[in-house]
């Protein structure tokens, strides 16, 4: 382990996944470390170990190889993908249903387009994500009974499949403009192909993220709030997850400068949402309340920090580099002066997104056992996010690939005693 990094008991080693320690050279995050110490925050080499677990302002370590991500699949299914005995890779291959026996265990998978249903040998694992796995279940009368005899399935089993839908939030309605980066290499792809090196081997300012506990959630024992910085080059603002109006209002600023977006995640909204069935089509999207802003508590919490973020702005690292807070004008705010609090309130309603972090929506404890097996079946288990129960204070991602890691184990625990392979 490096020097300043937690201890080795913080970090696992010498598996598939590869995590690489953060390489921008993006000189904002210095700035951003210097005035988040104004305000009294601790800055660290590695957020993931004591003293203060995930608290503070600091450089993440990425799942990355050789400065390119890596993914599940990278990581985990090119490494077995030549095995013939027990894996097969079927492209294109959408499961639809799983039917049930008398006894309740599954016996055969319905994948669109194929019109002859696949056997269960010995166990069915779903792993499809916090929004297709529930919706999959749903489909096959797992779920809410009073749901799914609204949307004519007949129930297998009772359980609160998608009854709890939890994500993250974020507000980006913090917009600073900044200086332009001195020296641009004059051939970034060249760079990168050569070496793996320069600006596309690295994720940006996004490599650098807070974690603070905000005035009304400060007796917690996590953070409230993660900060992720964002870079957006002149002339380059896209975001995709706001009105057109506000992008257009952002890009407006963007014209003339750099700029800098300081998004704020909520990380533990008070309410969950729901995810339900639009119909008994497979192709239909289902209906997902994300539960979002719901509680004034949340918009309380994001205030607080939109507060946190004006007084890094008016500490001496920003205006020493030449960093401005920009008020966005979008539509509904005319008439507000700019930074009061019914304006950031209005801006908290109106530039807040999902994370798309989707959990919960067949939560451990409720939906399936300790070892991940569908309650009231034999042979079904779920492993990925949709098992978490509640919000975690980061992104699920690593947690999701870990939850497979564990179902794996308990698979060969369950299996290997017998004569028959798994």
């Amino acid at each position: 382990m490096k020097d300043g990094w937690a201890p080795a008991s913080c970090h696992g080693v010498a598996g598939e996944l590869t995590v690489e320690p953060a390489l921008g050279i993006d000189p904002m995050k210095n700035v951003i470390k210097e005035a988040a110490a104004e305000m009294g925050c601790p800055v660290v080499t590695d957020l993931h170990g004591p003293p203060h677990y995930s608290l503070g302002f600091g450089d993440v370590h990425r799942t990355q190889r050789n400065s390119t991500r890596c993914s599940t699949a990278k990581a985990f299914l090119s490494v077995a993908s030549g095995r013939k005995d027990n894996l097969l890779i079927a492209r294109h291959s959408t499961a639809i249903k799983i039917i049930f026996d008398e006894s309740k265990k599954a016996v055969k998978v319905v994948i669109k387009g194929v019109s002859c249903p696949i056997g269960v040998r010995k166990e069915f694992v779903v792993a499809a994500g916090a929004v297709a796995t529930p919706q999959l279940l749903l489909l096959s009368g797992i779920g809410p009974a009073k749901h799914l005899d609204d949307v004519g399935i007949p129930t297998v089993i009772d359980l609160p499949v998608g009854v709890s839908f939890h994500d993250h939030a974020i507000f980006h309605g913090l917009v600073f403009s900044v200086p332009s980066l001195e020296e641009q290499p004059s051939d970034p792809f060249g760079q990168f192909l050569s070496g793996r090196k320069g600006p596309l081997s690295t994720i940006g300012l996004m490599e650098l993220m807070g974690f603070i506990k905000t005035e009304s959630t400060k007796e917690w024992p996590y953070p409230s709030v993660q900060f992720n910085p964002v870079r957006y080059p002149q002339k380059r603002f896209v975001s995709g997850l706001l009105s057109q109006e506000v992008e257009q209002a952002i890009q407006d600023i963007n014209k003339g400068t750099d700029i800098l977006v300081m998004m704020v995640f909520l990380l533990h909204p008070t309410n969950a949402g729901t995810l339900r069935l639009r119909s008994v089509d497979p192709g239909d999207l289902p209906v997902i309340e994300s539960g979002l802003l719901t509680d004034p508590r949340d918009t309380r919490t994001l205030l607080e920090a939109v507060r946190f973020v004006e007084k890094m702005a008016a500490g001496k690292s920003f205006s020493d580099a030449g960093v401005r807070l920009r008020y966005i004008n979008f539509p509904g705010v005319g008439h507000l002066v700019p930074g009061s609090t019914s304006y950031w309130e209005q801006a908290i309603k109106s530039l807040t997104s999902s994370a798309f972090h989707p959990v919960g929506t067949c939560p451990i404890g409720d939906v399936l056992d300790s070892r991940l097996r569908l309650k009231g079946t034999s042979n079904v288990r779920v492993a990925d996010a949709s098992a978490i129960p509640k919000p975690l204070s980061a992104n699920p991602n690593v947690p999701a690939i870990m939850i497979g890691e564990r179902a794996a184990q308990f698979i060969l625990e369950d299996y290997t005693s017998e004569d028959s392979k798994i």
